[in-house]
């Protein structure tokens, strides 16, 4: 029986329509009800593929300023434990905090959060500039994906600085707003966590290259804040990350879509093979593809068997993040039976 085959252009098609319907659905759950109407028209309206880049500027900034709710392992700093042993207060303030950590707290309590001013907006209606986004503005963070919470809420006085790897929680140092600019925190993860930079994305550059005019303090957060880019020189040597910059946060995103098209091309051949040699109807031209997003990848399914086909695109597994922080435990047991 002859069959109409799609092309591979007409199969990216339905990928690109269905994704974005995905898409869009988690993101419009993230936004504030005000920055909604600010997010840009969808593929389905643009045929633009561009969209894809602010679905996951919205999903990222989301997932970095969220904890997930689940118990977590916590290292102490040498600085920290140092800190505790001789200030009783900060002490039961901070345990107080940790017990949720620990515990596996159950509610996404925006105090034990990463919380810089920009966290909770993503948008800004400022319709003469060229870029509405709203990043995070923190160097520590950027730089070293170093986050912070306060110990007493609205006090910037006393805040902890930690790194969250997986289920693991590094106290880093204790510190004030100002310490965000200033060398101690960083030179502490270095030379107390060196393990932990390839998986913080932070590169020491060779020797070789001239570190120019490095700084650090009042220097270092006018430059920052002026869009300037500074390589911090610590013990000698020179570190960078990916998100040092204006330039660098805008490209994180092209670069989560260029890769994700990247494995989808590669998988599109094996597509066609299967259409030409089996008989599944995957796709069909005057139809849409019954597709399903799960962890880890796209399934479409047969309409006449069970037969599923998964496109392994391995970033959709942070919707399930999403889902964890956003749902709330109550009914997450509901959906569970």
């Amino acid at each position: 029986m002859n069959r109409d085959l799609p092309s591979i252009s007409d199969i990216k098609q339905s990928i690109f329509h269905f994704l974005d319907f995905e898409l869009r659905r988690v993101v419009l759950s993230i936004l504030p009800e005000k920055e909604k109407g600010l997010l840009p028209l969808g593929f389905s309206e643009t045929n633009n593929i561009k969209i894809f880049e602010e679905y996951f500027f919205v999903i990222e900034k989301f997932l970095d300023t969220h904890i997930v709710p689940q118990k977590y392992n916590i290292c102490y700093s040498s600085k920290v434990k140092k800190y505790l042993l001789e200030n009783d207060d900060v002490d039961t303030k901070l345990k107080k905090k940790l017990q949720y950590f620990q515990n596996g707290f159950k509610r996404n309590d925006k105090s034990f959060n990463f919380l810089p001013k920009s966290a909770y907006t993503y948008y800004t209606d400022e319709t003469k500039s060229k870029n509405h986004r709203k990043y995070i503005n923190d160097f520590l963070f950027n730089s070293f994906g170093i986050r912070h919470f306060h110990l007493v809420d609205n006090n910037d006085n006393d805040l902890i600085y930690y790194v969250l790897i997986k289920n693991n929680i590094y106290l880093i140092n204790i510190g004030n707003h100002d310490s965000i600019y200033e060398e101690e925190t960083p030179k502490i993860l270095i030379e107390e966590y060196p393990d932990l930079l390839e998986q913080l994305k932070i590169s020491k550059l060779s020797s070789d290259i001239d570190p120019g005019s490095p700084c650090w303090g009042r220097e270092l957060e006018c430059c920052w804040k002026h869009g300037i880019s500074v390589i911090p020189l610590i013990n000698g040597n020179l570190y960078t990350a990916t998100f040092m910059s204006l330039d660098g946060m805008e490209r994180r995103y092209f670069d989560i879509l260029t890769n994700i098209l990247y494995q989808l091309n590669n998988q599109l051949n094996e597509i066609m093979t299967l259409l030409e040699n089996k008989h599944y109807n995957i796709f069909l031209k005057k139809a849409k593809s019954k597709m399903s997003l799960k962890s880890g990848g796209i399934y479409i399914a047969d309409r006449n068997s069970s037969f599923e086909y998964c496109i392994e695109l391995p970033y959709f597994t942070k919707l399930q993040l999403v889902d964890m922080i956003i749902i709330p435990s109550t009914s997450k047991e509901s959906l569970n039976g």
